[in-house]
């Protein structure tokens, strides 16, 4: 999930390309998605 999310490539490459908030809104929704599949049961 993480790599497909990444577009393979390492988080600091989105840091150093200036697309940190691109690469917040990604995990947001991948994270969000995955822990919706898990509901009501929290998620860690």
């Amino acid at each position: 999930m993480a790599i497909e999310l990444l577009e393979n490539h390492h988080p600091l490459w989105w840091i150093q390309q200036d697309r940190q908030s691109e690469l917040i809104k990604l995990m947001v929704e991948q994270l969000s998605q995955f822990a919706a599949a898990f509901a009501p049961k929290p998620v860690f």
